[in-house]
């Protein structure tokens, strides 16, 4: 009972050890709203940044023993706490050299991909996670052969990986008009345009987007989602600004045409059936 209560104090005392960089660092951006010099500052908050990180590293690293007690805690604690000094250290970047629009661009699609990223693979990853410790339950419960594990092991693997790759296919259109500006385009001219190009070929339009970035160059079409989907799931075909502006109609219906030559040769198949004969192959 008495090495649990000092376990428990100790991750207690782990969590508070973990709060005070954050609260230093967040006290030193309050100091910068008074006083700021970039040129001499800049280094400064990233060298702080660095040893705050290393600090919250050998924390995590040295407590092995209430981890595997409290590992939820102590690695749910560190996380938050590097996190909280990344926001930080980008909200002081901002106040000492103040991004050009170019690069609150860049910073607010990276900020965006970072999230999606990482709620992406935890929950991918604990899903992966559930699956094999349910396969080892049922292994043991019904004392399985080993074939029999690793059977089950692959198949659910190929499962996972083409259900993954299946839904990542079907939210692409949403994941990217959550990550860069757009609108539904209702000039009717620009409309016609691109559904006149898609009827030639016999395919219906998908929906017409507008990605509206002011200083940064995308692909001038990127088509996304299911061909036959529906509603939110309808396919997407975004178009930059900069090409509107910039191209001809001349010049976007031969953009269009190697796209649709590109749809209609099935390139996208081709490719998610190779990967999944990678995936059977190294399974």
């Amino acid at each position: 009972m008495e090495p649990e209560i000092h376990l428990a104090t100790g991750a207690k005392a782990i969590v508070i050890l973990s709060a005070i960089p954050v609260v230093l660092y967040a006290l030193w951006a309050d100091y910068f709203q008074r006083k700021m010099d970039p040129h001499l500052e800049i280094e400064k908050t990233r060298m702080a940044n660095l040893l705050f990180i290393l600090f919250e590293l050998s924390l995590f690293f040295n407590s092995s023993k209430i981890r595997e007690v409290y590992p939820h805690i102590i690695g749910g604690s560190s996380i938050l706490a590097i996190l909280l000094l990344f926001l930080i250290k980008s909200s002081l970047e901002k106040k000492i050299l103040p991004p050009e629009e170019g690069q609150k661009e860049i910073i607010r699609i990276l900020m965006r991909s970072i999230f999606i990223c990482t709620f992406g693979s935890t929950f991918f990853i604990s899903i992966l996670i559930t699956y094999v410790q349910s396969i080892f339950f049922l292994i043991q419960f019904f004392n399985a052969s080993l074939n029999t594990e690793l059977i089950l092991l692959t198949l659910g693997g190929i499962i996972l990986s083409t259900t993954g790759l299946g839904i990542s296919f079907a939210l692409n259109p949403i994941i990217f008009k959550f990550l860069l500006p757009t609108k539904i385009i209702n000039d009717n001219k620009i409309q016609s345009h691109f559904v006149d190009g898609f009827k030639k070929a016999g395919l219906s339009c998908p929906e017409l987007l507008l990605v509206e970035l002011k200083k940064l160059k995308p692909e001038p079409l990127v088509i996304m989602g299911l061909p036959k989907g529906k509603r939110i799931f309808r396919q997407c075909l975004f178009i930059s600004a900069w090409a509107l502006s910039s191209f001809s109609l001349q010049e976007l219906d031969a953009i269009t045409a190697n796209l649709i030559c590109r749809i209609t040769l099935q390139h996208s198949k081709k490719n998610i059936i190779h990967f999944l004969k990678t995936i059977f192959f190294i399974s």
